[in-house]
């Protein structure tokens, strides 16, 4: 809700505060760059001061403290100055509560990881629907109305904190607990931690640059409204959701799970880029659905397969490299096709651009391990 809200909110709030239009976009950027930065220091800064200093769930709930601090700054601060200061926080809070969430999910919840990454996936994608439903109907509610934003920002991470120390105080770490596996260890497994890590990078880019590209398309060549727009591009969330309830449902082939994710998003893209070019604005809803399941496919099956692999003194680094994997991703997908727009290309090359980087990790030889088969509770036992 955060990005989301801000979208369609970013125009009043910098009409209120007296903000340029020119600069209205680092309403939104005052929180993308910093947590980008913040998870960045925190890699280079070593993943074993981030233990010595905070204990799973404790880096969780102080990212949510911050976030919560952040938010009350810039929903009740007059000046913008305030405002980015807030967000600024927020977002260094925000960096260390993703953090705190993937830590906590492999230090206390492993066997049970794939059904903790489906509800996380829900919660996204419910995210991202009601988002900009309700930035749109809180910023239009009055001259102040866009700063209940940010209170219902903290309120939800107020809420959340005091579900996760109701759950997690007292709880016995699983970072010991061994989960059978054919072949989650060896001397390969760093190497297989590395490829998922780039199938992850290639997996957002291809996605998130999708999504990019029909909304734009749609929108600036078709003049279609960005109501319309959100209500097709909301296929991809519901399809997120699907993906990733398939797998929690029956997580014992991660590595099967994973091959028809990749194979639904390679299917997907060239479709969209087909539909765009050829049929009317509805016809887009099946393919990016299509590519929203393969994303919550190949999303949750990354990540068990990346905590299956990992020794526990390594989860932080390599949770961080994932929220990284992630950013940097998103950020590739985004650049690509605004490259390809102003080259004035058809819509199918930067579909196809888009998988260049998928397809090519696809023949490294460390897939054929990070494939391999693993046994992990499944989401109706838990």
């Amino acid at each position: 809700v955060e990005v989301t809200a801000m979208l369609v909110a970013a125009p009043r709030i910098a009409a209120a505060l007296g903000i340029p239009n020119s600069h209205a976009g680092w309403i939104l950027n005052a929180y993308l760059y910093p947590v980008f930065v913040t998870l960045l220091l925190l890699l280079i800064r070593n993943g074993d001061w981030v233990k010595r200093v905070f204990s799973p769930w404790g880096i969780f709930i102080t990212g949510l403290m911050l976030f919560i601090i952040g938010n009350l700054l810039s929903g009740l601060g007059s000046t913008p100055s305030l405002f980015f200061a807030g967000r600024i926080i927020q977002a260094v809070g925000g960096a260390m509560a993703y953090l705190g969430q993937l830590w906590t999910a492999m230090a206390y919840f492993k066997a049970r990881l794939v059904t903790v990454m489906f509800w996380g996936e829900c919660g996204l994608a419910t995210g991202i629907i009601s988002g900009p439903m309700i930035g749109g109907y809180l910023a239009a509610s009055g001259e102040s109305g866009w700063r209940m934003i940010f209170v219902l920002n903290a309120a939800v991470a107020l809420i959340t904190i005091g579900f996760g120390l109701t759950v997690l105080l007292g709880r016995r770490s699983e970072v010991a607990a061994e989960i059978k596996t054919e072949n989650a260890r060896g001397t390969g497994s760093s190497h297989a931690i590395y490829w998922l890590l780039g199938l992850q990078w290639a997996i957002m880019a291809a996605c998130v640059g999708g999504e990019f590209l029909l909304s734009n398309q749609l929108q600036l060549q078709r003049g279609l409204s960005s109501q319309f727009v959100g209500w097709v591009t909301a296929a991809a969330s519901i399809g997120a959701i699907t993906g990733s309830g398939l797998v929690a449902s029956w997580p014992n082939r991660l590595g099967s799970w994973l091959r028809l994710g990749l194979v639904a998003i390679m299917a997907a893209l060239p479709a969209i880029g087909i539909s765009l070019t050829y049929l009317p604005g509805l016809w887009n809803v099946p393919p990016l659905f299509v590519l929203g399941v393969g994303m919550g496919m190949t999303s949750v099956s990354i990540y068990a397969r990346i905590a299956e692999f990992t020794p526990g003194e390594g989860f932080v680094r390599v949770s961080i490299l994932y929220l990284l994997a992630q950013q940097l991703g998103n950020a590739l997908g985004v650049q690509i096709v605004e490259a390809m727009a102003g080259m004035q290309s058809h819509p199918l090359v930067p579909a196809l651009v888009l998988l260049g980087p998928l397809v090519l990790l696809c023949v490294f030889p460390q897939q054929r391990k990070a494939m391999g088969r693993t046994a992990i509770e499944p989401l109706s036992h838990s």
